[in-house]
């Protein structure tokens, strides 16, 4: 399995509306655990965004909301670490 074309296709899958925040996260998480050897940082920087999603699906579930009702900020943080990820993906 190619992880980041795996971590591509979830990102993918969540901006299309497939799967649910709370999906992506734990896939991203456990892709970052398979990720192995990559550019020095490169998990630092994977984990800083990643724990962005994982703060808002956080607030989210403990709020018993879904991710269909993000607020504008949660939206923005959202949109960011995927833009970032997808920055980390591109290396």
């Amino acid at each position: 399995m190619n992880v980041v074309n795996e971590a591509r296709s979830c990102l993918d899958a969540y901006e299309k509306g497939h799967i649910p925040l709370d999906r992506l996260v734990a896939r991203l998480e456990q892709l970052q655990g398979l990720a192995g050897s990559q550019p020095e940082g490169w998990h630092n920087n994977f984990f800083r965004e990643w724990m962005a999603l994982e703060e808002v699906n956080a607030l989210t579930l403990d709020e018993g909301r879904t991710d269909k009702s993000l607020t504008q900020e949660e939206l923005t943080v959202v949109r960011d670490a995927i833009r970032g990820l997808r920055v980390l993906l591109s290396v």
